[in-house]
């Protein structure tokens, strides 16, 4: 195995978001009530269960990486949000969604880079791309070949794909990296401790994330909420969570 690479890692950043098109912050405008501009209005229960329902589709859709989808559910929370006091959770799992499109987009960019002999590094693992295909991976790690399709590649690996690619001493990388970790299908707690880790560290550098890391503390479960008449029946399902080594 070679110890260096065939070019310098790139020095790349990812603007955030709200940097590039406006369209990908899903911003929520605030809904005004008749006669009292931004008050914040009590869903009705069934308006509740509906947003719930909304919420927790739209972060399967994620962890799945169906943006679309994702963006769909969340245009229809916004509705069903109003000016609540739940319209602070689909704002944050929209920025988690936006910024979570962002790394995949600066992944697959970075994935068009690659080329046979490029070393990456991930939890300080050695792993050298041995042949790159538009929808294959072969790689090199702990003596073996591996071969992966694109869309089944393990987090791990995508990780340290993007970390190739843009620099890790841009605190904006990290809090990308950390929406798709802490968004990942299969994230453990240890996975989500270290995505608010990135998150704290590049508040502490003063990057404005607008209560992004509150979302790790969001379950969509509105169940005990006050409602504006009785509760009315209704079941949801826990959200699935990509599989992250």
């Amino acid at each position: 195995m070679e110890d260096s690479l065939p070019g310098e890692p790139r020095e790349n950043s990812l603007p955030l978001p709200a940097e590039t098109d406006p369209a990908l912050s899903l911003e929520v405008p605030a809904v005004e009530s008749e006669g009292v501009p931004n008050e914040k209005q009590p869903l009705t229960s069934e308006d509740r269960v509906a947003l719930q329902a909304t919420l927790l589709a739209a972060r399967e859709a994620l962890s799945l990486r169906q943006f679309e989808q994702a963006e769909t559910e969340l245009a229809k929370a916004e509705r069903l949000a109003k000016a609540s006091d739940y319209l602070a959770q689909v704002e944050r799992l929209a920025d988690l969604t936006s910024y979570t499109k962002e790394f995949m987009a600066g992944f697959s960019a970075a994935y068009g880079n690659l080329e046979g002999g490029v070393e990456l590094v991930y939890d300080e693992d050695r792993i050298v791309v041995v042949e790159v295909a538009p929808q294959q991976l072969i790689v090199r790690f702990r003596g073996a070949n591996h071969t992966f399709a694109k869309e089944e590649l393990p987090g791990g690996l995508v990780m340290a794909i993007h970390d190739w690619e843009f620099s890790q001493e841009e605190l904006a990388n990290l809090v990308f990296k950390a929406a798709y970790m802490a968004s990942a299908q299969g994230a453990t707690p240890e996975h989500l401790k270290k995505a608010r880790a990135w998150w704290r560290q590049a508040e502490a550098a003063n990057l404005e994330l607008h209560g992004l890391p509150l979302v790790l503390e969001d379950d969509y479960d509105f169940s005990g909420s006050p409602a504006v008449d009785s509760p009315a029946p209704g079941a949801t399902s826990t959200p699935s969570s990509e599989k992250l080594p």
